[in-house]
């Protein structure tokens, strides 16, 4: 009894290859296009470089694999979410314990790595291989900045390539791609060739062309004079920008107690139309064990002190943000220290996606020492002849004024002042800005506002200096909290008065609000709470202790080894036959029957197929048995070729098995 005939032997002649010489040829391309991100992970040296090799290693010996399993969607899920979860919990607890830093683009490949590098040992189709190759490709871009850009342009060239041999073997009409009878190999390396040399062509003549090409075009797009709002804590020079835009970038959120200014860089010199921040002279305080930080006892008399939460979004540089009345930081995740002018600055890397506390005491006076010679400076000679006489002409000089009544007509007098962040010629070419702000334009954005302040200040004898940072206006009532955006960035004075430095904000309020609108809507507002938990996930998960992290791993473990055990006794009752969703596989159906009919065995219902291949061992029909042993492996392991089995089982009905002595068998 013959289930169809046998396959014979190739045609010599047919240059198409096989379907399995054709799936392994698409494999192999796939797994030698996954080892390229993982030779490159290497580049970040320590654990890195070890799961690199590592998952080369196993994706080089996985697609050697002649069988390849299957896996049904759920399980494809299950397997791949434990196998992230462990290989990314191994590696952040490796690099924490050795101490070697590893950043976000190592995480991100090797989480990557971890959803690719498993598939190899899957048969793949057209959407798991399109899956496959999407998170080998995501995996690179995790190694843009690792290596250098001709390393990275290659890797990246040679990916490419490689995943399009893979997809082009696959696909029916292309599989003969790598054959030389049938002539495609050399047009396909043609085009492999031009391709890639126009992208490094590109790649080398954009950047060289860019000046000459933007040089041409300003014409025509714009005066290249525009710039964007945002903070700096580098030097501020003033002028030379037509137009400044405001960009709605959230910066930071604040919450708990209100806050309207929150304080940054300080700035003492000024020269040749610049603001040069200050030097940290000294660190006369550390943060403390625990990531607190104590910036001065709370002022007698004085409200209880209240607690600000600042959740920093945007990149600030090494600037820790202060509200005004601050006396001590908390839950720093990073180093910082406090210096002579009120700055709080880190002490190695730059502050970024980071939450910290705020003790703050309203009125209280700023924590810094005593003015020094720096604060009375006016360098420029045109400034220093100008601004006592426009000081005089103000009416700051006075007899019978203090400071604080000097400080108070000099806001007045630039409250008349109109706000703008568009420039006129001759502002923009001005030789002194800050001239051209008081004696012609009467216009400026919040830099020249507190510039004005400070140097006329300084020219009535008064201690005073620039701070940057933000104001805090925006309201999210959906949240219960304030959104700080890049366009909130301000510039403002202080000035020593009465033993105490305090805070002057010249800009007429009212330009500022015309600028910033009313902030987000309903829906903007929703939408900046969502942004906001998803930053505060993020966060919680970049902090979780070593004992938590061991913690989420032994759970992935622990739900690891009961999906194995479900899938084990599903496969137990599906060989025993009570999975009856299972399609029928005829040839053992016929196996069964010619047992059945020929030594009168059948298989009691409830006896999985390796018992039944053991008993007819026992009852001396080995071949037969393996036959069961094969059947079981290709439709409840993924092991094996049906065609193979089909064949061979047709041999076994053609040619039966003989036997030595009689076969009796019984139910038990």
């Amino acid at each position: 009894m013959a289930l169809g005939e046998p396959p014979g032997e190739p045609d010599l002649r047919d240059d198409r290859p096989s379907g399995a010489s054709v799936d392994r040829a698409a494999r192999i391309c796939q797994a030698l296009a996954l080892v390229v991100p993982c030779a490159l992970l290497t580049a970040f040296g320590g654990v890195a470089a070890l799961v690199g090799t590592v998952a080369a290693l196993v994706v080089a010996s996985l697609s050697t694999r002649s069988r390849p399993r299957t896996l049904t969607a759920g399980e494809e899920a299950v397997a791949h979410v434990v196998v992230f979860g462990v290989v990314l919990g191994l590696f952040t607890v490796s690099t924490r314990a050795l101490g070697q830093p590893a950043t976000f683009g190592a995480h991100f490949t090797v989480g990557m790595l971890a959803l690719a590098v498993p598939r190899a040992a899957y048969r793949p189709t057209r959407a798991a291989r399109t899956f496959t190759l999407g998170f080998g490709l995501v995996a690179l871009m995790g190694l843009a900045r690792a290596v250098g850009r001709l390393t990275f342009g290659v890797a990246t060239l040679a990916y490419l390539v490689l995943a399009l041999l893979s997809t082009l073997q696959a696909e029916p009409g292309f599989g003969p791609v790598l054959r030389h009878r049938r002539g495609l190999l050399g047009p396909f390396a043609i085009g492999i060739a031009v391709a890639g040399g126009f992208m490094a062509l590109l790649g080398w003549g954009l950047p060289a062309a860019e000046p000459v090409v933007s040089e041409y075009l300003e014409p025509y797009l714009g005066d290249g004079d525009t710039v964007g709002t945002g903070f700096s804590d580098t030097n501020i020079r003033l002028g030379e920008v037509r137009e400044i835009q405001a960009s709605d970038e959230v910066i930071a959120r604040v919450s708990g107690t209100a806050a309207h200014h929150l304080r940054g860089q300080v700035y003492r010199f000024y020269r040749a139309r610049t603001w040069i921040p200050v030097e940290s002279e000294q660190v006369p305080r550390l943060a403390q064990p625990g990531g607190t930080l104590v910036l001065a006892e709370p002022s007698p008399g004085g409200p209880p002190p209240e607690t600000a939460i600042i959740d920093i979004v945007g990149h600030l540089g090494r600037v820790v943000l202060l509200p005004e009345g601050t006396r001590g930081l908390g839950s720093l995740s990073i180093g910082v220290s406090a210096d002579r002018v009120g700055r709080v600055l880190t002490t190695g890397a730059v502050l970024e996606a980071s939450t910290y506390t705020a003790d703050v005491q309203a009125g209280a006076p700023l924590v810094a020492d005593p003015p020094g010679p720096q604060d009375t400076l006016i360098a420029p000679p045109a400034l220093s002849r100008r601004l006592p006489q426009l000081s005089s002409e103000l009416g700051l000089l006075a007899p019978g004024l203090d400071t604080a009544a000097r400080l108070a007509r000099l806001k007045q007098y630039l409250g008349t002042f109109q706000y703008t962040l568009v420039f006129d010629d001759e502002a923009v070419n001005a030789a002194e800005p800050v001239l051209d702000f008081l004696e012609r334009s009467h216009t400026g954005h919040c830099e020249l506002f507190a510039t004005a302040f400070v140097l006329l200040a300084r020219a009535t004898g008064i201690p005073a200096r620039l701070v940057t940072g933000f104001l805090v206006t925006e309201e999210n009532l959906a949240g219960g909290y304030s959104v700080v955006r890049a366009r909130d960035a301000h510039a403002w004075a202080e000035a020593w008065v009465e033993g105490t430095w305090r805070l002057y904000d010249p800009t007429p309020p009212a330009g500022l609000a015309e600028l910033r609108g009313e902030g987000a809507g309903w829906v903007g507002q929703r939408l900046d709470l969502t942004a906001r938990a998803l930053g505060q996930l993020l966060t919680r998960l970049q902090n979780l202790t070593t004992a938590e992290l061991l913690a989420t791993l032994a759970t992935i473990v622990a739900l690891m080894v009961v999906f194995v055990v479900i899938r084990r006794r599903a496969r137990n009752a599906q060989n025993a036959g009570t999975f009856g969703s299972t399609p029928p596989f005829e040839p053992l159906q016929a196996l069964e029957a010619h047992l059945a009919r020929r030594h009168a065995i059948e298989r009691p219902v409830g006896r999985t197929l390796a018992a039944h291949a053991a008993r007819l061992r026992a009852l001396g029909l080995p071949r037969a048995a393996e036959l069961l042993d094969v059947c079981a492996d290709l439709r409840y392991g993924g092991r094996g070729d049906e065609v193979d089995v089909c064949a061979r089982i047709s041999a076994y009905l053609d040619t039966p098995e003989p036997v030595e002595r009689p076969v009796t068998d019984s139910p038990a």
